[in-house]
């Protein structure tokens, strides 16, 4: 605990049992280690700072508008074998302070949202803006990645907050099963807001190039996944023919990558809603996802080029009134904002899964639909909206398709 700060903000109670036990046993199994660290006399790698997992050095940013980070690991700290996920987590203590504004995106390979906002979720004790990687394996050494949540001021009164940035290793289990924690890591504690948080050690220059690879599962892969949906599948069709005009949530899984107006189309050719559109960009290697609150999904991306823009601007005006020690974060921030605008505007963000909600009966034809590739059911549906990140899309097999 640091600045009367818990580092710990699941709230899941077997965490303060079995944490510490877990880091121990995990920073042992670390395959590499940075520098500080020790060797024992049989050789053991025993790590001295931070686990492998955490990134090596960052920087980052949270105000009531959005939550950044910049990050790159000099280290490989994951285990491989396909087993490892990773999550970037700013933790806010004070509930009041931002919320979700609906829209998140990412470099990390395979991104996710894990949004735990007490405007969706009553019972959450903590906010927590937290964009994971599906599959951390692919992480290149020495490349910058980076998050963004998009905030909105929850609470005027609330003017600042005790939180933490963790970073968090997980089991990636089997699509679409949830991932699981392994270990996790206060990098810093803080104060919100702040506009220039950084840690780590300098070792080589931040590399901007490279483009990321979206990791798209191998065949193999899908047919597993495909069969861990079949059941629900069957109990769409049965559901479809019983009792057709049930509210049914799903996540559909696209065949490839299609446009703003063809997904929106595509929902209207089947009478379903939309509740969260996910997008990868074609040009800058990136992806993410913005919830529908409007009638069209062009609609909703409009509030998110609204949003973007407002969120440009005052970084740019906090740049104009910053210490030159602190533009570096607010310029890679300006930088980011800039690359998401050019993406919606030029209309290289381009759809790969949409969480929908809609009738049995419609939900169960789509896999008559040539642009369809999965149905993952969610049953019964719930008039919440469904929780980010628990249940995503899989990114297109093939190569995206303008």
């Amino acid at each position: 605990m640091a600045n009367n700060v818990p580092l710990i903000g699941k709230g899941n109670a077997w965490r303060l049992m079995v944490g510490v036990a877990i880091l121990v046993v995990l920073s042992s199994l670390s395959a590499t280690a940075e520098v500080g660290d020790t060797t024992s006399a049989s050789g053991e790698v025993s790590i001295t700072g931070r686990p492998a997992f955490v990134p090596s050095r960052g920087e980052y940013r949270i105000s009531k508008e959005y939550a950044f980070s910049s990050f790159l690991w000099y280290q490989q700290g994951f285990l491989g074998g396909g087993e490892d996920a990773y999550e970037h987590e700013f933790q806010v203590q004070n509930t009041g302070f931002a919320r979700y504004a609906g829209h998140w995106s990412s470099n990390l390979p395979q991104a996710y949202p894990d949004i735990e906002d007490d405007a969706r979720n009553s019972t959450s004790t903590w906010d927590e803006f937290v964009i994971g990687s599906d599959n951390a394996e692919p992480i290149v050494l020495g490349h910058l990645y980076w998050t963004f949540v998009d905030l909105s001021d929850q609470d005027s009164l609330v003017v600042t907050s005790p939180s933490v940035l963790e970073a968090e290793l997980l089991n990636d289990w089997p699509w679409p099963i949830p991932n699981d924690p392994i270990a996790w890591h206060p990098i810093e504690t803080f104060a919100a807001p702040i506009d220039h948080g950084t840690w780590g050690r300098p070792a080589n220059t931040l590399s901007h190039g490279s483009a990321i690879s979206q990791n798209p599962l191998s065949t193999q892969a899908f047919e597993n996944a495909y069969g861990s949906v079949l059941k629900r599948h069957e109990l769409l069709r049965t559901l479809a023919s019983e009792n057709p005009t049930k509210r049914v949530r799903a996540t559909i899984s696209l065949t490839h990558a299609t446009s703003l107006d063809a997904t929106q189309t595509f929902l209207e050719r089947h009478q379903i809603n939309a509740e969260t559109v996910w997008y990868l960009s074609t040009k800058h290697s990136f992806s993410g996802g913005f919830t529908v609150t409007t009638p069209t999904v062009t609609a909703a991306a409009e509030n998110v080029i609204i949003g973007l823009r407002e969120n440009l601007a005052f970084t740019r005006q906090e740049w104009q009134e910053s210490h030159a020690e602190s533009r570096a974060v607010l310029e890679r921030s300006i930088a980011k904002h800039q690359m998401m605008l050019e993406a919606f505007q030029r209309g290289t963000a381009m759809v790969y899964g949409i969480d929908v909600v809609g009738d049995a009966r419609a939900l169960y034809h789509l896999k008559d639909d040539p642009l369809t590739r999965i149905v993952d059911v969610s049953l019964p549906a719930n008039p919440t909206r469904a929780v980010h990140g628990i249940r995503t899309p899989l990114h297109p097999l093939s190569a995206v398709q303008q």
